[in-house]
């Protein structure tokens, strides 16, 4: 079997070449002849693709397999990453005027309990799902990132108030001190 499977994805390679240097350059597997492919793509596939780098059988459960349709063994290295919008939804809704912000006290409260940040699935999540959504991840922690912003930017507006409180009260000290003196004389 394992020859078979060898000998299959040599053919695939040499075929695949052979059909690069004809002037279609598309390799389709699984695609009716009457679907054809998108202009500009030069492999297709219609239905599930598992790339796997051992000799061996990774178990994938079923469960995945009706989730996601690429399985890479060992990761993918690409230079970049694009998300469809399709389904995509970022934490724009942090900004808005009736969203209601936890506070630096609740957030301590619930990563103190909880051990990880809110909205950002914790590691024995991970352990029990298998897997996680790198949407769903950048969606919590942008939510995070976003109300940090919030708070820092609350803080900063805090904290030049309390300058502008206290260069007022040095003022005043300043002046009870002189009238003070003066009075002495």
């Amino acid at each position: 079997m394992k020859k078979i499977m060898i000998l299959s994805a040599l053919l695939v390679v040499i075929y695949a070449n052979a059909f690069a240097q004809t002037q279609y350059s598309k390799l389709e597997i699984g695609y009716p002849a009457t679907y054809g492919m998108p202009a500009g793509v030069k492999l297709g596939v219609d239905g599930h693709v598992y790339i796997q780098a051992s000799s061996g059988q990774r178990t994938i459960k079923d469960e995945f397999k009706n989730l996601f349709m690429l399985f890479v063994e060992k990761g993918v290295l690409a230079e970049d990453h694009a998300v469809l919008a399709s389904g995509v939804w970022l934490a724009d809704y942090v900004f808005d005027s009736e969203y209601k912000m936890r506070s630096l006290e609740e957030m301590e409260a619930y990563v103190k309990e909880n051990k990880h940040l809110p909205e950002v699935i914790s590691q024995r999540e991970l352990d029990e799902k298998g897997y996680f959504s790198v949407n769903e991840m950048l969606v919590g922690q942008l939510q995070n990132l976003e109300e940090l912003v919030l708070h820092t930017i609350a803080q900063e507006e805090k904290i030049k108030s309390l300058e502008a409180q206290i260069a007022e009260l040095e003022q005043l000290a300043n002046s009870l001190e002189t009238q003070l003196k003066t009075s002495k004389k």
